[in-house]
């Protein structure tokens, strides 16, 4: 009998936080700030900012409303790099959104970590 064991969080040793974003005016770009930590200065990495619509399934069969993704390659600029990036959701509509940013570091391990953010209706 074999047993699987999953890895645990700890074995991917840098951590990855995300700074709320709360609501938006529907057409306004959103800045995404974030923090990579425990990574060594000038260590590459490959991220990952998805915005994605929480929908029912049956909203997401008959007017399902497609992910905002941005992929880019950065570098530590120190042990705890702070970080930046805008997602356009021009297109997005008003509604409740998952918001996740993935973190591959040079050895193929990643952070993943997620918030919710709305867009509010317009008046």
């Amino acid at each position: 009998m074999s047993v699987t064991v999953e890895p645990e969080l700890s074995a991917v040793p840098y951590r990855v936080m995300v700074d709320p974003v709360g609501i938006r005016k529907r057409g306004a770009d959103i800045k995404v700030a974030y923090d990579v930590c425990g990574l060594r200065k000038g260590a590459a990495y490959e991220g990952v900012i998805v915005a994605k619509k929480q929908q029912s399934k049956v909203g997401r069969l008959f007017r399902a409303t497609e992910p905002v993704e941005i992929r880019f390659n950065e570098e530590a600029s120190s042990a705890r790099s702070r970080r930046e990036r805008t997602i356009a959701t021009r297109k997005l509509p008003s509604g409740t959104y998952t918001l996740t940013v993935s973190i591959r570091d040079g050895k193929d391990r990643v952070r993943n970590v997620a918030t919710t953010f709305e867009i509010a209706r317009d008046k």
